[in-house]
């Protein structure tokens, strides 16, 4: 069993850690096809941009936020069935306007989809979203 445990959670040097070798990982900083995905852009305040983040992922089943910490956020994800807990992070770096992600199991070597389905939800919602700010665009 393949575990990325608590210690790959947070940001240093403007980067979130990066994913293992197992498929139960996705980043927008990672290189490879199989983990990467695409930042989620924003226009206005980076302080709208993390509320926003907040109010998506707290409206979602399961989502807790962690850490509130500058720009960085952390989330544990409980599975409904079995309560596994992946971990959600966020990361906007200084001066820019794209939010970088990260969400991957704690546990297991293949989650099946389910990191990459969470961050295409919150990316739609947060675009849905992004009007409830008046820097929003």
């Amino acid at each position: 069993m393949f575990s990325s445990g608590r210690d790959h959670l947070g940001a240093s040097g403007g980067r979130l850690s990066g994913c293992l070798k197992s498929p139960n990982c996705v980043s927008t900083q990672a290189t490879d096809v199989g983990h990467q995905i695409a930042p989620l852009p924003f226009e206005g305040a980076a302080e709208d941009a993390m509320d926003l983040i907040i109010l998506v992922a707290t409206k979602m089943r399961g989502l807790t936020l962690v850490l509130r910490k500058g720009r960085y956020l952390h989330f544990e994800c409980r599975s409904r069935l079995f309560g596994f807990i992946d971990d959600l992070e966020f990361f906007i770096e200084p001066n820019g306007h794209e939010i970088q992600i990260r969400s991957a199991s704690r546990l297991g070597y293949s989650d099946f989809g389910v990191n990459r389905a969470r961050v295409k939800k919150i990316r739609q919602a947060f675009t849905a979203g992004a009007g409830l700010f008046p820097d929003h665009r």
